[in-house]
C-alpha cells in the first residue's frame, strides 16, 4: 500500500513539474512577441501599389504628350501604378464611377469655368457633346450644367457640378488627393467641399482663369513635391508657387482646400 502511494505521489509531482514547465514555455513565449498596442501595431502585409489617375479632358483642344510623359514619370517613379484617360473617355458616366477605383491621386486636366447664378459654383467640362434628353433629370435637378470652351462656339457639353459630386457620384474616395487644373477651381469652395464630401482628403486649383502652358507646368512642379519629395499639400503647393509665380497673362493663383479647412 505504501509504495503504490509513493508511486501515486510521485506521478502527481510529474505532473505539476511538467504544468510548470509548460506554463513557463508559454509565458515566455509570447512574452516575446511584438506588442499589438497602438504604439507599435503588427505588421501588415504588403498591399498593392497606390494607384493614381490623369484624367485628361483637356487634350481635347490642348493636348500635351510632354506633360503626360512627365506626370506619368514622376507617379510611376514614385510607385504608383497610373491611369491615363483620354479625352474621349471623359464623360458623365466617368465621373460618377471615378471614386470607384480607389485612386489615391486624381490629376484632372481638365476645363472648368464658374457659373454665373447665385450661388455662384465652379463646374466640370466634361466631353460628352450636351442632348437635353440624355441625363435628363440630373440637368434639370442641377446635377449636370451645359458649357462650351469659347462664346462663339455653338457646341455644348455637359459638365459636372458640386451638387453631381454630392448626389450623383458612386462610392466615396478614400482619401484621395484631388488635383484640378481647370480654370476657377478654388475661386468658390463649393466644388473642393463637394469632394471632400465625398471622402477626397485634399483639393489643389487655382483661384481664377490659369492658362494652360502654366498650370501644365506648375502641376507637373507641384506632382514631385508631393509624390517623390513626399511633401505635405501645404508645403508642396507653397514651394510651386515660389517656382512658377501667378499665371503670367491671367494674374490665378494656385491654391488648396483640406479637409481640416470644411
Amino acid at each position: 500500500m505504501r509504495s503504490g502511494k509513493t508511486r501515486r505521489n510521485l506521478a502527481y509531482a510529474a505532473l505539476v513539474t511538467a504544468s510548470i514547465i509548460i506554463l513557463s514555455y508559454l509565458a515566455l513565449h509570447f512574452s516575446s512577441q511584438p506588442s499589438s498596442s497602438p504604439s507599435n501595431p503588427p505588421l501588415q502585409p504588403s498591399t498593392a501599389p497606390l494607384k493614381a489617375a490623369i484624367v485628361d479632358q483637356l487634350g481635347i483642344h490642348s493636348p500635351n504628350q510632354s506633360f503626360t510623359s512627365t506626370a506619368t514619370n514622376i507617379l510611376a517613379q514614385a510607385g504608383y501604378a497610373v491611369d491615363y484617360y483620354e479625352w474621349h473617355e471623359v464623360t458623365v458616366n466617368f465621373f460618377r464611377n471615378l471614386p470607384s477605383h480607389d485612386y489615391a491621386l486624381i490629376v484632372l486636366r481638365t476645363h472648368s469655368a464658374v457659373v454665373g447664378a447665385e450661388p455662384n459654383y465652379v463646374c466640370i467640362f466634361t466631353s460628352e457633346p450636351f442632348n437635353e434628353a440624355r441625363h435628363h433629370s440630373e440637368w434639370t435637378d442641377g446635377r449636370l450644367g451645359k458649357a462650351r470652351y469659347f462664346t462663339n462656339e455653338t457646341e455644348y457639353y455637359f459638365a459636372i457640378t458640386p451638387r453631381f459630386i454630392q448626389y450623383s457620384m458612386k462610392g466615396t474616395f478614400k482619401n484621395t488627393t484631388i488635383i484640378m487644373m481647370g480654370c476657377d477651381g478654388l475661386t468658390y469652395t463649393n466644388m473642393a467641399e463637394a469632394f471632400i464630401g465625398r471622402g477626397a482628403e485634399s483639393y489643389i486649383s487655382w483661384d481664377g482663369p490659369v492658362s494652360t502652358s502654366h498650370t501644365d507646368t506648375a502641376t507637373s512642379n507641384l506632382l514631385k513635391h508631393l509624390v517623390t519629395e513626399e511633401q505635405t499639400v501645404p508645403n508642396a503647393v507653397a514651394e510651386t508657387i515660389q517656382e512658377v509665380g501667378t499665371d503670367p497673362i491671367y494674374v490665378a493663383n494656385l491654391a488648396f482646400y483640406s479637409r481640416e479647412q470644411s
